[in-house]
């Protein structure tokens, strides 16, 4: 079903791109310099918490474009 140009569709493809760099973006900064990141005990944890961030919006990422985007013909 091709819905790649559905406005909602596209909100939600958006919204889980966002979710996937906003995920990136926090393990860069705590993998670059953790020790200018306060309150955080266990930074360690901490970045596994962004690395499952990432993997569940990259899951979804995956599920809506395998379902709702058309598929390219080998033909």
């Amino acid at each position: 079903m091709d819905l790649s140009k559905n406005p909602m569709y596209l909100a939600l493809k958006a919204r889980y791109e966002a979710k996937k760099l906003k995920a990136l973006a926090n393990m860069q900064v705590f993998m670059k310099a953790p020790v200018g990141v306060a309150e955080h005990p266990d930074i360690l944890e901490t970045i596994a918490g962004f690395a499952e961030e990432l993997a569940h919006a990259e899951d979804i990422l995956f599920s809506l474009e395998s379902n709702f985007e058309p598929r390219e013909s080998n033909e």
